[in-house]
């Protein structure tokens, strides 16, 4: 054989082993790992850890401003409770409605004085065989409660007045009604107290009216009655029970 003929075959020869191996290796099956795509599984679990913390942070956050709103209604209710710590501790009360001398009880079981305290009503004047009856409005007002006291003031020592000129209070059955109480505690707030609650000062200011259109609705002014505590004549002071005893009604 042609020796330039037998290098030709054996180089064809060669060639063809070499695309044989090419073909073999191409043809060789991927195990299952090798067919995953990894990289857009990789880019999805990304996308769902992302879902997932701000779901978290979300959540997170929400329960920290539902803790924070607890906390700050918490805090208010407290402020509130000890704002109203003396005011809950300052009552008043009427005995012997209807008889000629019921008697006013204004009790401040607080170890800390009240000022400015006032008591206002309705007062139903029976009448006698020389007046008809009248509606009057009365307000007692008191310097000061003085820690731990019972004030007692009776029907016996308010006066009337009318047209400008003050008297006795009729010796005649007394009704006292539409009650209210203002006050100021050791702080500087008003209170109110109504049908034994503590009440706004609007509640206050309508009960004002109220009682104002009942007793001198169609009374000319000076026709109209007032009932007051003379100054200078002193209820009589007892120390009072209970004092600052949060329990005590």
């Amino acid at each position: 054989m042609n020796p330039l003929l037998g290098r030709a075959v054996t180089r064809l020869a060669r060639q063809r082993t070499r695309l044989d191996r090419v073909r073999a290796r191409r043809g060789r099956p991927q195990r299952w790992w090798q067919k995953v795509p990894w990289i857009s599984i990789g880019t999805v679990v990304t996308v769902i850890i992302g879902i997932g913390s701000l779901a978290f942070t979300g959540v997170a956050t929400y329960y920290g401003a539902q803790v924070s709103k607890d906390q700050l209604e918490q805090s208010r209710e407290e402020s509130e409770r000890e704002a109203r710590s003396q005011a809950t501790k300052v009552s008043f009360w009427f005995e012997g409605q209807g008889t000629k001398d019921p008697v006013l009880h204004v009790l401040n079981r607080s170890p800390d004085p009240v000022t400015h305290p006032t008591v206002a009503f309705v007062a139903d004047i029976f009448a006698t065989k020389d007046t008809p009856d009248t509606l009057a409005l009365g307000n007692i007002n008191l310097d000061v409660l003085p820690p731990c006291s019972l004030l007692t003031v009776r029907s016996q020592q308010l006066r009337t007045r009318a047209m400008g000129e003050s008297a006795k209070m009729p010796d005649t059955y007394l009704w006292l009604s539409q009650t209210y109480m203002i006050f100021v505690d050791r702080d500087g707030r008003s209170w109110g107290r109504i049908d034994g609650k503590l009440a706004s000062m609007k509640q206050v200011e309508a009960r004002t009216r109220s009682m104002a259109i009942r007793a001198y609705k169609g009374v000319p002014l000076h026709k109209q009655v007032e009932v007051f505590l003379e100054h200078g004549d002193k209820p009589r002071t007892t120390s009072a029970p209970n004092c600052g005893d949060d329990s005590a009604k």
